[in-house]
């Protein structure tokens, strides 16, 4: 654990994980084995809810679940992994992150997915096994990929993409090329 890491009650850390300078861990986060966090990533803030109330003012939506990260994940400096409302928010195994993501609330990413420079996943996205997302891509919340979808830098994904093996890029994202492989 380096200098000034902050890691909350009730963690669990599995073996052989590195925490980097400035990390911080809030309360209730579980990581896997052999995962690396560098300085200055944030896992289990929380996520970005809120209602109008009768009065038309907005109120802050609690945040009581967790973040779930498998073994073998990297996350990059300040990267951010929003604790769920009820449920988990969770990053399958193998998982390689990248500096200044946002992964929202009650996301769920699938096994073996990467995440280049700036991409955010809102709130709620699920995503299945071998998803790639480019620098600076976007994926609207409450949507899903399939497995093996690659999203082109700077897209933005506003309909779910129930297709696997293909790539989309644009905004509005559009499939541009299906692949026959994994």
């Amino acid at each position: 654990i380096g200098p000034h890491a902050v890691i909350g009650e009730n963690c669990v850390i599995g073996d052989d994980t590195e925490i980097h300078a400035n990390v911080v861990v809030y309360p209730g986060v579980h990581i896997g084995k052999r995962c690396r966090l560098f300085s200055g990533a944030v896992i289990g803030a929380d996520g970005f809810g809120y209602f109008k109330d009768e009065s038309g003012l907005y109120r802050k939506v609690p945040h009581i679940g967790g973040v779930e990260i498998g073994d073998d994940v990297e996350i990059g400096a300040n990267a951010c992994i929003d604790r769920g409302c009820l449920d988990s928010t969770v990053v399958g195994d193998n998982c390689k992150i990248d500096n200044f993501c946002h992964i929202a609330h009650n996301v769920h990413l699938g096994k073996n997915c990467v995440l280049t420079a700036g991409a955010i996943l809102c709130g709620s996205v699920r995503t299945g096994a071998n998803c790639w997302l480019a620098p600076g891509s976007v994926v609207k919340d409450g949507l899903s990929l399939a497995d093996n979808v690659l999203v082109g830098m700077n897209s933005v994904v506003y309909r779910s993409v129930r297709k696997s093996n293909v790539q989309v890029v644009g905004n509005p994202a559009r499939i541009i090329k299906v692949t026959d492989e994994e």
